[in-house]
């Protein structure tokens, strides 16, 4: 299939300046300044919510500069100057390094609450913790991950927070899609085709020191593109299209090549690889076989 995926869109460009190679020199808790990058307004749709998350961004901006929280998903991409439409009101924080989540997640939620909004902080786990805050009568659900990032987080101009670097950005989209399978996910995806190619973000995804729990194969993400693709409204044909025929590839690259410990492995020509004979089992007593010519005469007679 065309790798770039069905995704060009115009001006995306602009922002790739922010991507894997920015914050050369920065430490892993630094942020790194980008100048390519626009304001979250310029690409896609905004979605629900807009204003309040922007709300909640700000008065969160302190606390995430603080311990370098930085924002990931469809607001990320819009900032990377990526076409990503905005689906819901949820948004994603992601560290991969400082104090363990659950501290992150106590002090974002009283730092928020000291600005004046509600906040439910649900238990966690040591890798994900979910908050939920009402801003302005409007729930939004705020995620913080803990990942491997692979690049120090960026500040592009229009930022309020730290970004997420857009490589990993997309190791993120791949892995999120493998998880829920949801349309949003797929749309945060098929975005990234401007910039990436399909190969380089299962690559990308792949990268990431994944835990035990998470499977980013191309076996997964084939069944995962087809879940959201089935999800998708019939209004938007060009995605579904997209993920059914990045699925497709997955597949038929899956049936040529099986991956082996001793190598590569065609299937289709199995019937013709040579088998190790059976060693014989020293229980059986000398082996037999069919009768062969009498023997000759002594040579002596």
């Amino acid at each position: 299939m065309d790798e770039t995926g069905g995704a060009g869109a115009a001006g995306a460009g602009a922002g790739a300046g922010a991507g894997a190679g920015e914050g050369e020199g920065a430490g892993a808790g630094e942020v790194s300044v980008g100048t390519g990058a626009v304001g979250a307004g310029s690409a896609g749709e905004v979605g629900p919510g807009a204003d309040e998350r922007a709300a909640l961004l700000a008065d969160a901006q302190p606390y995430c500069l603080r311990h370098a929280l930085a924002l990931a998903g469809a607001d990320a991409l819009r900032l990377h100057g990526l076409a990503a439409p905005v689906h819901g009101t949820d948004l994603l924080l992601v560290t991969g390094e400082g104090p363990p989540l659950a501290d992150l997640a106590t002090g974002l939620a009283e730092t928020l609450r000291a600005a004046g909004h509600y906040v439910q902080e649900p238990p966690g786990t040591a890798r994900r913790c979910q908050l939920t805050f009402t801003v302005r009568q409007l729930p939004l659900a705020v995620e913080l991950r803990r990942e491997p990032l692979r690049h120090p987080p960026v500040l592009p101009v229009g930022a309020t927070v730290p970004v997420a670097a857009l490589d990993d950005v997309a190791a993120l989209a791949v892995r999120t899609l493998c998880e829920r399978a949801l349309p949003a996910d797929l749309y945060v995806l098929h975005a990234l085709t401007a910039q990436r190619r399909e190969g380089e973000l299962l690559a990308l995804a792949e990268a990431f020191d994944s835990g035990p729990d998470e499977d980013t194969t191309a076996r997964t993400l084939a069944d995962r593109l087809e879940t959201a693709a089935a999800l998708l409204p019939p209004e938007d044909p060009g995605t579904r299209r997209w993920a059914e025929a990045w699925a497709q590839d997955l597949r038929l690259d899956l049936l040529e090549t099986t991956a082996l410990a001793d190598g590569l492995h065609d299937p289709y020509l199995e019937h013709l690889e040579p088998t190790e004979p059976a060693e014989p089992d020293p229980a059986d007593g000398p082996a037999t076989g069919p009768a062969g010519p009498p023997a000759g005469p002594p040579d002596d007679l």
